[in-house]
Parts: structure tokens; C-alpha cells; sequence
């Protein structure tokens, strides 16, 4: 009894101590060496049949586009593709004939593919050709770049290929609830020596006001005689400009043709002295906007701090906008109006 008890120990002991089957569950890594070089990625290039679409720089704790002139990039994205990177493994070997590539979308010259590099440095920590993705087992079709084997891995590496995927496109949050004023002031050319030539504000043409935060609605001013205030959808269309403006696209004010463009200028006045001049400008069916912010004498310093940073992020920048807060936020006096209701009584 005692040497067969001794016997089943060292089965055990030999078993646990001894070379272990590898366990079906445990997969490889994609790139097993990503996790320790990602810190020091710098650089991150898009490629699709041979042509460059997209770059990203790293500047200090900022990405920036790049193929934008440098605006700011959306890190959470970037931050994504990082960690999905790391992480990735492969489920399951696929065709290694450079034939069947087209299948899977791994045609290296093909609009199917996407070349992605990231580089450290000048050194490039991974060249990988992204495919088709699947949903069942849900995954994409990847190959390095100099290898022809392809893999299904355990995630998509979501990676647009527009430049416009990229951007940070977040504007400005500052909905109608907060706003105290929203002036309309009349658009002045001027004159200068070194484009770009940007109007200036004028005059108020026409305001729109509330006293107190907790009012639905603002109150129109001047009316015109015979004239009242148009439907509530339509004055929201300027007094909600500001909430959760977001870009479609972005480009220097340098490289912009103001001169054939129709201005529109917006002052917005929050209840916190926060104060907005939005500039839209129309031109070739396409909506763009700039914007400039101030803190006025009641501002707080928590404003005045989100002013400096909004002003540092949007100085010297035009962004494109949808056309529907483009239309709404351009809309013009007579457009805000509509036929006094008449009087019945008087009628008769």
C-alpha cells in the first residue's frame, strides 16, 4: 500500500514537473514584441495600393495629423488601434499563396488592403497589410508585410483610411440652456496686404435673449411691423448652433478664398460670461466656420481657462460643418420671422 501510494506521488510529481501539453486555448501573439516598443511610437503612416492616405506625428503628449497641417489628432482613436495592436492574436493560419491574398483583401496592391507602419523612430516596429474582417468568429485577415502567411486574429483593427477618420472633430459644447444672447452682426470686408483677408464684425443686426437659464425660449428682436417670430425649430437652429459642434473637416485659414465666400457673424454671450464669435462662411454649397472665444469681466477663472484652451486649439484654423448646423446657424432676420396671425375680431 505504502509503494503504491509512493508511486501514484511521483506520477504526480513527474506530471506536474515534467513538459505540459500546450493548453488549445493559449494563441500566439500578432507582433509579440509590440507591447514593449510601444512607448516609443512616433509615427503611424496609412497606405491602400501604393498610394499614401494618411500620417500621424506624435508631439510630446499630442498626436497630430499630419497630411492636415499638423491640426490635432484624436488620440482615443490612435490610443485604440495601440492597445488592439498589443493585444491582437491569432486565431487561425490562413492561405500563405499570394493568389488567394485577394480573397481575404491581403492584395498588397489593391484598394481591398490597407498597408499599416508604425514606426519608432526611423525603425518600423510593424508593417502589416489589413483585410477583410469577419463576424463569426468575429476578427480580420492580416499579413506582415514581408511574410505571404495570412492570419485570422482575434479583433479589427480599426484604421479609416480617410485623413478625416483622424481628426479630433469635437468643436465646442455650449448648448442653448447656457446661452444668455445671440447677436447677428452685420459681415464688413477689408482690405489687406497679406491673405488671408477674413471680414470683419460690425453691426448688430438682430439679437436673441433669454433672462434666465431655465427659460425655454428666447425672445426675437426687432420685429417688424406685421411680423412675429418664427417657429421655435427655426430660431434653435442659431441659438443651438454651439451644442456639440462638431467638424466634418479642417484646413488653414491661409489656404482659404474668403473673398468668394458669404460671411456670417454670430456673437454668443453664456450665462457664465463666456463669450463666442462663430463665423460662417458659404461657399461652393460647403459650410465652414472659425471660431474666436473671450471671457468676459464676470468670467470665472475655470472659464477664462477653457477659453485660453479653446482659442489655442482653434486660432488660425476653418472647419467644415454639416450642412444642416451650417444652414441653421446662417439663418438670416427675414428668416426667422413669419406673418403677424390676423385679427379676426377686427376682420369682421
Amino acid at each position: 500500500g505504502i509503494a503504491a501510494a509512493l508511486l501514484v506521488v511521483a506520477v504526480l510529481a513527474l506530471n506536474w514537473l515534467g513538459p505540459q501539453k500546450p493548453d488549445r486555448n493559449q494563441r500566439d501573439k500578432l507582433l509579440p514584441t509590440f507591447a514593449e516598443q510601444r512607448a516609443n511610437v512616433d509615427r503611424i503612416q496609412l497606405a491602400g495600393n501604393g498610394k499614401p492616405l494618411v500620417e500621424l506625428k506624435r508631439d510630446g503628449e499630442q498626436w497630430r495629423v499630419a497630411s492636415r497641417d499638423g491640426y490635432v489628432a484624436n488620440v482615443g482613436k490612435i490610443r485604440g488601434l495601440l492597445d488592439n495592436l498589443s493585444a491582437a492574436e491569432k486565431i487561425e493560419a490562413k492561405t500563405a499563396d499570394p493568389a488567394r491574398h485577394d480573397k481575404l483583401g491581403l492584395k498588397e496592391d489593391s484598394d481591398k488592403s490597407l498597408l499599416l507602419t508604425v514606426f519608432a523612430g526611423e525603425q518600423p516596429v510593424a508593417e502589416l497589410i489589413l483585410g477583410n474582417t469577419v463576424l463569426r468568429p468575429s476578427g480580420q485577415f492580416v499579413r506582415l508585410k514581408a511574410d505571404n502567411q495570412s492570419w485570422l486574429i482575434d479583433r479589427e483593427l480599426t484604421a479609416g483610411r480617410d485623413v478625416t477618420d483622424w481628426l479630433r472633430t469635437d468643436l465646442i459644447t455650449l448648448p442653448a440652456s447656457k446661452i444668455k444672447q445671440v447677436e447677428r452682426l452685420q459681415s464688413q470686408s477689408v482690405q489687406c496686404v497679406t491673405a488671408p483677408c477674413p471680414p470683419v464684425a460690425g453691426e448688430t443686426l438682430f439679437t436673441l435673449s433669454k433672462d434666465k437659464p431655465e427659460d425655454n425660449s428666447f425672445t426675437l428682436a426687432p420685429i417688424p411691423a406685421g411680423k412675429v417670430a418664427g417657429a421655435a425649430w427655426l430660431l434653435s437652429g442659431l441659438t443651438d448652433a454651439l451644442n456639440g459642434l462638431t467638424a466634418a473637416d479642417v484646413l488653414k485659414q491661409t489656404a482659404f478664398d474668403f473673398a468668394s465666400a458669404k460671411a456670417t457673424f454670430s456673437r454668443y454671450v453664456s450665462f457664465d460670461d463666456q463669450i463666442v464669435t462663430l463665423q460662417h462662411y458659404l461657399k461652393d454649397g460647403k459650410h465652414y466656420v472659425s471660431l474666436s472665444v473671450e471671457a468676459g469681466a464676470a468670467a470665472t477663472d475655470e472659464v477664462k481657462k477653457a477659453v485660453e484652451e479653446l482659442n489655442a486649439r482653434h486660432a488660425g484654423w476653418l472647419y467644415e460643418v454639416s450642412s444642416y448646423k451650417g444652414e441653421g446657424m446662417a439663418r438670416e432676420l427675414n428668416a426667422l420671422l413669419q406673418d403677424k396671425p390676423k385679427d379676426n375680431a377686427s376682420a369682421n
